[in-house]
């Protein structure tokens, strides 16, 4: 028998090159796969970026969602003229003292003018516990917005329980062993609870947290502010 043995059809390259195109733009080189996902990856940080910076800043109200009932930026002015004219109407009128207990400073006001600032002490803020009794004194001068009630020109203190507690004294049967008329100093502003502005036999410790409560001033800054606070003064601590 006669076989007639053909030729195997050639088999393309996979080096061999593209056949050229013979009309038309080239086709554009296709980018791997890897790549096609990191560009497309940071396209999409920056879209989000952009986005959120627009958003961020900007409160995009479609014009169909406006509420027409909503007050404009006039009327928000206006409201808040009102409001300023309010809180100047707070402002006292006269003097008003200001003490800063973290700064341990005292500042004599007049409307907007700073009348006086001085070097003060306030509350140590330490705690004392009568190891007898389990009585407790916290020392910090207190917060808040207070009034000169009363005012005293050498002042005697009726020395508490926690003075001799402090001091490991025994406490004293008759009252009056509990007078001591040179701790304050020359003046003293009574603003309620036992709290008061008044002078110290120490004026080296001025600047420092040292007290039980009070405020202490100097004998100089203390006898402005005396002169200028009388009863009813405000006194606005923090």
């Amino acid at each position: 028998m006669n076989e007639t043995t053909q030729a195997p059809e050639p088999q393309e390259s996979p080096l061999a090159a593209a056949p050229v195109a013979t009309a038309g733009p080239a086709p554009r080189a296709q980018l791997p796969t890897v790549l096609k996902r990191i560009l497309f990856g940071m396209a999409g940080v920056v879209l989000a970026a952009l986005v959120l910076a627009w958003f961020g800043g900007y409160s995009y109200v479609p014009v169909a969602d406006v509420d027409p009932a909503a007050p404009d930026p006039a009327a928000g002015k206006a409201n808040l003229g009102q409001i300023e004219k309010k809180l100047a109407a707070l402002q006292p009128k006269g003097a008003y003292v200001v003490v800063d207990s973290a700064q341990n400073r005292v500042r004599l006001m007049r409307r907007d003018e700073v009348v006086l600032e001085a070097i003060a002490s306030a509350g140590t803020g330490a705690e004392l516990v009568d190891e007898a009794t389990g009585r407790t004194w916290v020392f910090e001068t207190p917060r808040g917005v207070r009034t000169v009630l009363g005012k005293k020109k050498n002042p005697c203190w009726r020395r508490p329980d926690w003075d001799y507690v402090e001091n490991g004294e025994p406490l004293p049967k008759k009252n009056s062993d509990r007078i001591d008329c040179a701790a304050l100093g020359k003046y003293a502003l009574f603003l309620g609870d036992g709290y008061m502005i008044h002078g110290t036999l120490y004026e080296r410790s001025l600047g420092m947290s040292v007290t039980h409560g009070c405020v202490r001033l100097g004998a100089k800054d203390l006898e402005v502010v005396w002169n200028a606070a009388p009863v009813g003064t405000k006194v606005y601590l923090y």
